[in-house]
């Protein structure tokens, strides 16, 4: 099986002019996500880890987060969305959690997109979204791994969330 990179693209929106204190060029200041992708082309099977977050964005007044990755594929059908576990308390959480699934020959032929949207869990009020990053995946007619670790960037709809 051939190894891939992907190049991570940075976004930043003009609308925040705030430098964060002490921050490095060239890290993103939503937080980091590494993971790692693997598709079998004779099983169709499809593995999608995971693994951890870095330099998470405090959400809470005290300066931490409470987060978990909601992982989607699209364009899917079953299992669309999947989420991992709740890390409380932390900006540098690991993961470590891999989610399977099956990849018919008719969905082969269709460009897919792997979604990881960082989330900070609240009981009280409405989880809010960290930021995310979305992966092209290459072709599904031959083996192939993608790890890395990409900027999670926030990107503003309609609605002003991701």
């Amino acid at each position: 099986s051939s190894n891939l990179k992907t190049e991570s693209e940075e976004i930043s929106p003009g609308t925040d002019d705030k430098k964060k204190k002490g921050s490095v060029r060239g890290t993103s200041k939503y937080g980091k996500i590494k993971y790692k992708i693997k598709f079998e082309e004779q099983s169709g099977k499809l593995e999608v880890c995971v693994i951890a977050c870095e330099d998470l964005k405090a959400m809470k007044i005290g300066g931490t987060s409470n987060p978990y990755v909601m992982v989607t594929l699209q364009p899917w059908t079953a299992h669309s969305v999947l989420k991992t576990k709740v890390v409380k308390n932390c900006l540098n959480p690991v993961f470590n959690e891999t989610f399977t699934t099956m990849i018919s020959k008719e969905e082969r032929r269709l460009q897919k997109q792997v979604i990881f949207e960082v989330v900070d869990w609240d009981l009280s009020i409405k989880s809010q979204k960290i930021g995310k990053h979305v992966l092209a995946t290459p072709k599904m007619n031959h083996d192939w791994v993608i790890e890395d670790m990409s900027n999670l960037v926030f990107v503003y709809n309609e609605s002003g969330l991701i």
